[in-house]
């Protein structure tokens, strides 16, 4: 099982692309806001990667967006960790 967890790049990364210029590909945005809703409503600020993908699924068909599967978003959410906004570990036994 892979965790996530919401890091401080975030904040970096907007305050380094401007408030003008945000080339933040939007299913990556959409990974980072089901992110935020299950850290603001729950107690731990980590979360499965399953987790992460069923706020995100729900986010999705709120919006009227069509959601990745499970592949894509498990390879959306390495992108958004690249970006120093999360970060991914392995759950250790």
């Amino acid at each position: 099982m892979t965790r996530t967890r919401l890091g401080r790049g975030w904040k970096r990364q907007t305050a380094r692309s401007g408030e003008d210029s945000d080339e933040t590909p939007l299913q990556q945005k959409l990974v980072v806001v089901a992110l935020l809703v299950l850290v603001k409503h729950g107690k731990s600020k980590e979360v499965s990667l399953g987790r992460l993908h069923q706020s995100y699924v729900k986010i999705c068909k709120k919006f009227n967006f069509t959601p990745l599967d499970f592949e894509e978003f498990s390879h959306t959410c390495s992108l958004v960790e690249s970006r120093g906004i999360v970060s991914l570990k392995k759950k250790t036994n």
